[in-house]
């Protein structure tokens, strides 16, 4: 098997090494029998999108030639559009390696209201290139995982362009003009038959806390940023900042988790200078969270309930009053704290007596608070529902609908802005074509944007494409 990886810029060569590091592993290490892996509660901080490597494929022997499984542009068959990829992903699946590839795009328009409806329409997208290496099929310790993740995009949202100018993005997967940037590269490590696990690197905090079963993921579930995390929460927490994890499951149904973060950090260095080198600070998260599966006539219904505090000691300037220009000199507050909580149950499910169908309705709801002294937000909530396989042989199509409502805080007032709220309703249709392709029509009908009191309401049109190669 041929190997050819072409670098550029900065990024793209640390995640090209990680790769070949991990590839050059797999070429040499005698793979250890692996063995089943402990269960693991559902609905706490998650591990990565790839993590479903084959760990739980039998051993191989390093030397065996790879064996083609499923061919590969097979449209109608195959996860992913290059199927196995003539043997390699399976090849390198029982060395515990798993590569993964995702693009999705968005178009969006404004049909109604907000600021301009002329030309005020855009298709902004992404890529996702990931990277998984587990240890121990690798012939090394048992419980260590790295993983890399690099995006990509390109174009920006109708909201960056001032089309309708919301406080919750339209569109939580447009990351702008980006060749290729580093998110995340972690490594972690289980103990404890997997009770506790321990990370530290590069990460991304929105996709370990504040999870949601029904509102998490803008490439296939609500593209409002309102619908897939807790609007209130620190800057820290929406970019990938360095910093140290650790989560605790010491029964299926409960667990406890932490994270401690650089607080300056950006999306566009690598984290180095502004953990180590600036003021220091650092911004932390605490998480618990019962995950249980009720038994009822309807079968098993799986819920999770987390409830969420924060802490950042960075000092802040708040809202004053300048009485006129009479006082110039903004008061200041450190040690900002909030809490939030996030909810889904699963409370009815289509075929109870069939083990692995999940078709049926589940409801979710999200709550949180900051000072309103020092944030722009003070109050957010998010409620609403999905429903997968809600048409008759059309069991993998899901249908979402959800409202988010961020209040402003009273104190932007003094900075000449009329402070209300902004609240969205957003309805999709999430069709699968094939396995590997998804096409989600989407609408969002936004209520005083940009939370101004007297804002013209718009109503934003469009449709999501969603690839996995």
């Amino acid at each position: 098997m041929n190997i050819f990886i072409t670098c550029s810029g900065r990024a793209s060569r640390g995640l090209c090494a990680v790769a070949f590091i991990a590839i050059a592993a797999s070429a040499g290490a005698e793979p250890a029998p692996l063995e089943p892996l402990e269960p693991v509660a559902t609905g706490g901080p998650t591990t990565a999108a790839s993590d479903e490597a084959a760990a739980t494929q039998p051993a191989a022997d390093a030397t065996d030639a790879p064996q083609e499984t499923s061919r590969p542009f097979d449209l109608l068959g195959n996860e992913r559009l290059l199927g196995d990829l003539w043997g390699a992903r399976p090849w390198l699946g029982e060395r515990g390696i798993s590569v993964d590839l995702g693009f999705t795009s968005a178009f969006l328009m404004n049909a109604r209201g907000g600021r301009q409806t002329r030309h005020a329409h855009r298709w902004p997208g992404r890529y996702d290139l990931e990277l998984s290496v587990d240890t121990e099929p690798l012939g090394l310790w048992r419980g260590g995982k790295l993983y890399a993740r690099a995006e990509g995009g390109w174009a920006d949202s109708i909201s960056d362009r001032g089309y309708v100018p919301s406080v919750m993005a339209l569109d939580n997967n447009v990351i702008g003009n980006q060749e290729i940037l580093l998110a995340e590269l972690w490594y972690e490590q289980s103990l404890l038959d997997d009770k506790l696990r321990i990370r530290i690197g590069r990460m991304a905090p929105a996709l370990d806390f504040d999870t949601n079963a029904y509102a998490n993921d803008p490439t296939a579930q609500f593209l409002n940023a309102g619908l897939n995390n807790t609007q209130t929460l620190p800057a820290a927490f929406f970019v990938y900042p360095l910093g140290l994890q650790i989560v605790a499951t010491p029964c299926e149904w409960f667990y406890a988790a932490a994270g401690v973060y650089d607080a300056q950090s950006d999306n566009v260095e690598t984290g180095f200078r502004s953990a180590f080198h600036r003021d220091g600070w650092t911004t932390s998260l605490y998480e618990i969270g019962l995950t249980p599966t009720w038994e009822t006539p309807w079968g098993k219904l799986p819920g999770a309930y987390r409830v969420g505090l924060w802490y950042d000691p960075q000092t802040k300037p708040r809202y004053f009053n300048t009485y006129g220009g009479r006082r110039t000199t903004a008061p200041l507050r450190s040690d900002d704290v909030g809490f939030y909580t996030s909810l889904d149950q699963m409370v009815w499910r289509e075929n109870p007596a069939v083990d692995g169908d999940d078709q049926g309705l589940g409801l979710f709801a999200r709550y949180g608070y900051a000072r309103g002294d020092v944030n722009e937000m003070e109050h957010f909530w998010s409620a609403g529902g999905q429903y997968l396989g809600l048409i008759p042989t059309r069991d993998s199509d899901v249908l979402g609908i959800g409202v988010a409502q961020a209040m402003l805080s009273p104190g932007i007032r003094y900075e000449g802005r009329r402070a209300d709220r902004e609240t969205v309703l957003e309805v999709y249709y999430n069709i699968e074509i094939f396995p590997w392709l998804h096409i989600t029509p989407d609408m969002q009908w936004i209520f005083n944007p940009g939370g101004e009191d007297g804002g013209r309401e718009a109503v934003v049109l469009g449709f999501r494409v969603q690839m996995t190669f």
